[in-house]
């Protein structure tokens, strides 16, 4: 009987994957230029598909609820975006302060009034991020 259950669940979830529109923006791996101890750094590249935009005011971090809820978020951070040649865009996010923690959680959302295009949630580990840094 579980079984039965289980299948009809699987079932309907991709069904309704299926009947979802798929988001043509996608939000690519996150870059961090600093060093845990200097002000933050970082940027978020975003690909378009041809003939769409990205306007700053879609374009914001959120709380986006999951496992990582622990996680502290980034705080007192200016964000921006900036044009990138060839249907690509990329978020800029810094913060005029040192970060004190060492692990970071950052949501990225793009939503244009009701419909949000593309979410990510990224855990950023400055001091995982200083041992993978070309020197």
């Amino acid at each position: 009987m579980k079984q039965r259950f289980l299948k009809m669940g699987l079932v309907a979830g991709a069904s309704l994957a299926v009947s979802l529109p798929a988001a043509a923006l996608t939000i690519g791996d996150i870059e961090v230029k600093s060093r845990f101890g200097e002000r933050f750094s970082a940027r978020i590249p975003l690909v378009l598909q041809a003939g769409e935009d990205v306007v700053p005011a879609c374009v914001r971090l959120d709380d986006i609820s999951g496992p990582n809820g622990g996680v502290p978020t980034l705080a007192a951070y200016t964000m921006s975006l900036a044009p990138v040649q060839g249907g690509k865009s990329e978020v800029l996010l810094s913060t005029s302060l040192a970060l004190t923690e060492p692990v970071v959680r950052i949501g990225l959302v793009i939503r244009c009034g009701h419909k949000t295009s593309s979410s990510r949630e990224f855990i950023v580990n400055q001091k995982l991020a200083d041992t993978t840094k070309k020197k």
